[in-house]
């Protein structure tokens, strides 16, 4: 299942994960991603990806957390 493997990527690399989140509607899958840290934030991530030509989504979706060393 995809699902479970993206949450265990995230699990498995600390940066987030997937778990049941009770609602109104009952409960519902939601994958999160945690904040990098108290001092680097989703935005300053997104402003290193613009100056270097990446997209925030290589980071979040296909987790290529390797562009951050270029």
């Amino acid at each position: 299942m995809k699902l479970r493997q993206l949450g265990e990527a995230l699990e498995s690399l600390g940066v987030g994960d997937v778990t049941d989140v009770g609602t109104s509607r009952g409960d519902e899958w939601h994958a999160r991603v945690y904040a990098p840290s108290e001092y680097l934030t989703w935005f300053d991530i997104d402003l290193f990806c613009r100056k270097k030509g990446h997209s925030l989504d290589e980071f979040v979706v296909h987790l290529k957390f390797g562009l951050l060393n270029g």
